[in-house]
């Protein structure tokens, strides 16, 4: 997801360092729109949520730090918004392909 936004933030100018604030602006634009927006920004941070609370929890164990999450720590409701925000990701990455490569399937 990072790199995609990336990509678009590159293709249109946009100068912000952080992924929110790429996302925001090209939600300005029209780029994203309200759906894509909201769910790609409600996905990067949940993804954000569960990553640094698992790093924090093996840090604290003084085992090492990667950005693993096991699937089965984690309750369904999290397990549910992870899909959701996988599907908006994958549509993202299916509109930079087309964006950039014209490949439309």
């Amino acid at each position: 997801m990072v790199e995609a936004i990336r990509l678009l933030s590159l293709r249109e100018g946009i100068e912000h360092v952080f992924t929110l604030g790429r996302m925001d602006s090209l939600h300005e634009l029209g780029i994203l729109d309200n759906d894509e927006y909201d769910y790609l920004v409600g996905a990067f941070r949940h993804i954000c949520r569960l990553l640094l609370r698992q790093q924090i929890k093996d840090f604290k164990a003084k085992n090492d730090v990667f950005n693993y999450v096991d699937p089965d720590s984690l309750s369904e409701r999290e397990k549910d918004i992870v899909v959701d925000s996988f599907k908006a990701i994958r549509e993202l990455r299916g509109l930079v392909k087309g964006e950039f490569t014209e490949d439309i399937f």
